[in-house]
């Protein structure tokens, strides 16, 4: 058995989240699973559950039931198709919405908002109607897939990761430091209530600074520089790109709209530096094929690079 949850239409609003000056964790050091937690960690969380505890729903299935709940919840039918977007991916877990597309026989005037599902997504487009949120494990290291508990806290963790983002800062010698930044693009201290962080360079907010976009293994990586600079080499920014840049950088992971990214850390960058210049994916990373049980491999950005890590 495992949990899932049904999120029912609601007018959710972001400026409506209740903080708190104190954390609710003390982190001594940042892993890459505590990027989504870390996130709501001044986070007033039994006053948002009250928020958000209307429209939403826990229950209990397994992987009988999950699918049969799943359409009975979203109200699929012989005129609609059911679709399913990301909300948030880790090197071992994805957190995706299954949801009802509108079809030729809707009228969008009567159909209700889904705000808060539609947050949480990584398009960011709107959705209607009740969604079921779901976790799958997909261990980096093998090829097995198993759905996992869901719960409140976790949507909560997926609201604030509209807020604050994740990605590295190269400097002139070439350390690699991790770094959280806001909407505003301004890095800001995880540890200190996300306020602007002032031991470092706001180099994303720096005029003379350009950017470039690049898919790097199913890595969607944008790498922000100096395109004046006439300092050092910038090493890992140089080896990913395959072109010499130089001066300070920083490296994020947009998705597809503002203020969507993909989490990106210093472990990542490094795995990628390992690898280099080894980063044409080959037929075997593009070819689809299914388990024993009739699922889909997932052939995702984590798998291939670890696969590649292994192979060297």
């Amino acid at each position: 058995m495992f949990q899932i949850i049904v999120i029912k239409p609601n007018d959710f609003n972001l400026d409506n989240i209740p903080y708190k000056l104190t954390p609710n964790k003390i982190y001594k050091d940042i892993n890459r699973e505590d990027f989504i937690k870390i996130k709501s960690n001044y986070v007033d969380v039994p006053k948002l559950k009250e928020i958000i505890s209307p429209y939403i729903e826990i229950l209990q299935v397994d992987e009988k039931s999950f699918m049969e709940k799943s359409i009975e919840k979203i109200g699929l039918d012989d005129k609609h198709y059911g679709d399913v977007r990301d909300c948030y991916e880790d090197p071992n877990n994805i957190y995706q919405i299954m949801f009802k597309l509108i079809s030729q026989y809707d009228s969008t005037d009567n159909l209700k908002n889904n705000v808060l599902a539609s947050l949480i997504t990584d398009k960011k487009e709107l959705i209607y109607g009740n969604v079921v949120l779901f976790k799958t494990n997909l261990p980096k290291e093998s090829f097995d897939m198993k759905n996992v508990n869901i719960n409140e806290n976790d949507v909560i963790n997926l609201i604030m990761n509209n807020i604050y983002h994740t990605g590295v800062f190269i400097d002139d010698n070439n350390s690699i430091e991790q770094i959280f930044f806001n909407n505003q693009l301004v890095i800001v201290d995880p540890q200190n209530n996300f306020k602007e962080k002032n031991d470092i360079e706001q180099v994303m907010k720096m005029e003379n600074y350009g950017m470039k976009n690049n898919e790097v293994l199913k890595y969607s990586l944008q790498f922000i520089f100096d395109m004046n600079s006439h300092s050092n080499i910038n090493e890992p920014i140089s080896r990913i790109i395959c072109a010499p840049i130089r001066g300070k950088g920083i490296i994020i992971s947009p998705c597809e709209n503002d203020n969507s990214f993909y989490d990106l850390s210093k472990k990542e960058v490094i795995d990628l530096l390992k690898i280099s210049p080894n980063y044409e994916l080959t037929s075997d990373d593009l070819l689809e094929f299914k388990n024993d049980s009739g699922c889909k491999i997932v052939k995702n950005k984590y798998r291939i690079v670890n696969s590649r890590l292994n192979s060297n």
